[in-house]
């Protein structure tokens, strides 16, 4: 049976994330504001490739490197005032269950390409 990417946890945890992130801060002026919309919706656009099957791997090494520089960024942004400290709680326990989610895929991933290139 196919998951749909609407379906899958990564992909609704990612949405809910970006959905709100961007009531948050798209109104912003703080300089970080721009760099944090654009990180959250590149993420679920990571993931809808990467459960389409479109260069799983390397769309999953993307994302994982995409949730560290987001972490950055949020921290940074709650340090110069665009979040509060519950907000940035919020935004962190959030990414710590994608980045779970991630986890869990690019490990049965990454094991299952190097079984069939046995």
């Amino acid at each position: 049976m196919k998951t749909y990417a609407n379906e899958a946890p990564i992909f609704v945890d990612s949405f809910a994330l970006a959905e709100w992130l961007l009531g948050r801060v798209q109104e912003s002026c703080h300089p970080l504001a721009p760099g944090i919309t654009e990180a959250a919706v590149e993420l679920i656009e990571l993931v809808a490739l990467a459960l389409s099957g479109q260069d799983k791997i390397r769309r999953l090494q993307a994302m994982d490197e995409l949730l560290v520089r987001l972490r950055m960024r949020i921290r940074l942004a709650t340090a110069t005032g665009l979040f509060d400290r519950s907000q940035a709680l919020f935004v962190a326990e959030r990414l710590d269950l994608i980045g779970n989610h991630l986890g869990g895929w690019l490990h049965v991933s990454e094991n299952n390409t190097w079984q069939q290139s046995e």
